[in-house]
C-alpha cells in the first residue's frame, strides 16, 4: 500500500485554486515571485503581481532600469473622473531625475504649500468639482472670502488650481495626477 503525500496534495490543491481564481477574476501569472539575473545592478523580478500583466510590466522595467543603468522606473496610470471631469494618464518616469527634485525651490514651494490643512482641504474640494469663492465659503467651512483667497493665492502661485472660468477655481487636468499620487506618496509613508 502506497502512502499518500497530504502535504504535496495541498500544494497542488492550492496552485489549483490560484489558477482557477485567476481564471475566475481575469488574473493570470499567479506563481510566486522569483529574482531573475542581474543587468547591471538591477535584479528584475518575475510573477509579482498576480495580474500576469502587470508582472510583465514590473519585469520588463526592471530590466530597462538596468539596462539604461538608472537607479529605478516610476510607472503610474490612472483615471479619475469626478464633477462632470476626468483626467486620464500614464507615465514612465526615471527615478534618478525624481529624486534630484528633493533639493529644488520648486519642490519646496509644492511641498510647504500643499503641507497646509486648510489648502489640502481646499484641493480636495476643488479635485471633486470646481466651485466659486462664494460657494467655498456658503457652504464647505471657510469663514470669509479673505480666508479662501489667502489659500488659493500659493495654490495659484504653483499651478495647482486655476480659474477655470469666471470665477470658478479647480484643479488643473494636468495636475490631478501629481495630486493624487502625492496622496498615494501619503498613503504608502504612512500605511494608510
Amino acid at each position: 500500500m502506497e502512502e499518500r503525500n497530504y502535504g504535496a496534495e495541498i500544494d497542488a490543491l492550492r496552485d489549483e485554486l490560484r489558477e482557477i481564481k485567476g481564471l475566475l477574476t481575469g488574473e493570470q501569472g499567479n506563481s510566486e515571485p522569483e529574482t531573475l539575473p542581474m543587468v547591471n545592478h538591477v535584479h528584475p523580478m518575475r510573477n509579482m503581481h498576480p495580474d500576469k500583466r502587470l508582472s510583465d510590466l514590473m519585469e520588463e522595467m526592471c530590466t530597462n532600469a538596468g539596462t539604461m543603468n538608472q537607479s529605478g522606473l516610476v510607472t503610474s496610470l490612472g483615471v479619475f473622473s469626478s464633477g462632470g471631469r476626468q483626467s486620464n494618464w500614464i507615465d514612465r518616469l526615471d527615478a534618478g531625475s525624481l529624486l534630484k527634485l528633493a533639493g529644488t525651490k520648486e519642490a519646496e514651494s509644492v511641498i510647504g504649500c500643499v503641507g497646509n490643512g486648510d489648502r489640502l482641504n481646499l484641493l480636495m474640494i476643488l479635485l471633486n468639482e470646481p466651485k466659486t469663492v462664494a460657494e467655498l465659503v456658503e457652504n464647505h467651512g471657510y469663514t470669509s472670502t479673505g480666508q479662501v483667497y489667502h489659500h488659493l493665492k500659493p495654490l495659484m502661485a504653483n499651478g495647482i488650481v486655476c480659474e477655470e472660468s469666471r470665477g470658478r477655481y479647480a484643479v488643473p487636468y494636468d495636475k490631478v495626477k501629481g495630486l493624487l499620487l502625492l496622496l498615494a506618496g501619503v498613503s504608502a509613508l504612512t500605511g494608510e
